[in-house]
């Protein structure tokens, strides 16, 4: 077991699932790299607004919005709004966005004829073709889904074969060709939708109406709280259920600097983007 080695700091809460009425939305818990902004799928969210690190309003997207790319690097932060207050209205901490690639965008690398083949409802093809005598290293891969997951790849090829998906679902892949001085070339863009019935993970649905619990009980918190390092980008975290977890309407938020970024009634949580 790898030892977590990062001044990102990951704390756990254990807490009863209440259900009860509120008009405050979740902030947005955005990861950034050279090209933009992403983030999980915020539940109940109007819009989400794009500002500048001083304030300044950029622009509004859609509630269901889960990635921004910027004109330029620098520092940001989002806002969920709702019907509700703009008191109650989330917003996230602010992330840099550090610009497009090494020295800048090359406007003569872009992707031609880009096209998905699916296979089944968990594997999918993307194919593309590249100018004769243009410099090309490889691909920046961006996969998000309609339930607001996303996922980051590259490939130094032509093609790139996906057997990680799940029925029924809908993929947006945005490729960013990079060229061997580490510029940018012209992002695309396709989707998809595997055949078969969506099948929501578990983590993603907390119960609506959960059994009636006592509202002054504290659960305990987690025990043996430890991390697995896969790479620079990406770690998962491990517990075990303390003693009163059984019979409890019990989920744990995990909080990555201070920030709520997820919820589960698991005994572990992946995180990427780091």
């Amino acid at each position: 077991m790898h030892h977590l080695r990062s001044l990102k700091r990951f704390v756990l809460l254990s807490v009863l699932f209440v259900s009860h009425h509120a008009y405050a939305v979740d902030a947005p818990a955005p990861v950034s790299d050279d090209t933009g902004i992403f983030w999980n799928k915020v539940a109940g969210a109007n819009a989400i607004n794009v500002h500048f690190g001083n304030g300044d309003f950029i622009e509004s997207l859609p509630g269901d919005a889960t990635r921004w790319f910027p004109f330029e690097g620098g520092d940001y932060f989002l806002v969920a709004t709702d019907n509700g207050p703009w008191q109650g209205w989330g917003r996230s901490e602010i992330v840099t966005v550090s610009g497009f690639g090494l020295d800048g965008l090359n406007p003569n690398l872009f992707l031609n004829d880009l096209h998905s083949i699916v296979y089944s409802s968990t594997a999918a093809e993307l194919f593309w073709q590249i100018d004769e005598g243009v410099s090309y290293a490889g691909v920046d891969i961006l996969r998000s889904d309609d339930l607001g997951a996303f996922e980051f790849f590259f490939t130094n090829g032509r093609s790139f074969f996906d057997s990680s998906l799940q029925p029924g679902t809908t993929y947006f892949y945005e490729l960013a060709p990079v060229d061997e001085a580490g510029n940018l070339g012209e992002f695309s863009f396709v989707e998809f939708t595997t055949p078969g019935e969506q099948v929501v993970p578990t983590e993603l649905l907390p119960p609506d109406d959960p059994p009636p619990i006592d509202v002054d009980y504290i659960p305990l918190p987690p025990e043996n709280l430890r991390a697995e390092v896969y790479s620079t980008s990406a770690i998962e975290l491990f517990w075990d259920h303390a003693a009163d977890f059984a019979g409890n309407a019990i989920y744990y938020h995990v909080y990555q600097d201070g920030v709520d970024i997820g919820i589960t009634s698991g005994a572990s949580f992946f995180i990427e983007g780091l």
